[in-house]
């Protein structure tokens, strides 16, 4: 009702609980929900940046500059920690 323990998602905007949300490392501020990080790795994880998808133990980032996209942290994506 009041929206407490509640963050907004990067990607879909929607207020998800923090338990549910991952935050950026190096960015202040910006969480996003676990249900879009896990729909783009269904769908193949493809990266923006090399077109190439996740695989093994490639860690998963954000862009958050141009176009709010997923892709790998060696790519230059921000790197996500558990909220």
């Amino acid at each position: 009702m009041f929206g407490f323990g509640k963050v907004p998602c990067f990607i879909c905007d929607a207020q998800v609980p923090r338990k549910a949300a991952m935050t950026v490392r190096e960015e202040k501020g910006f969480t996003v929900c676990r249900h879009c990080l896990e729909r783009w790795q269904a769908r193949g994880g493809a990266c923006p940046r090399c077109q190439a998808p996740l695989r093994g133990g490639q860690e998963p980032g954000i862009f958050l500059t141009g176009k709010r996209a997923f892709g790998h942290a060696d790519c230059g994506a921000f790197r996500l920690l558990a909220a």
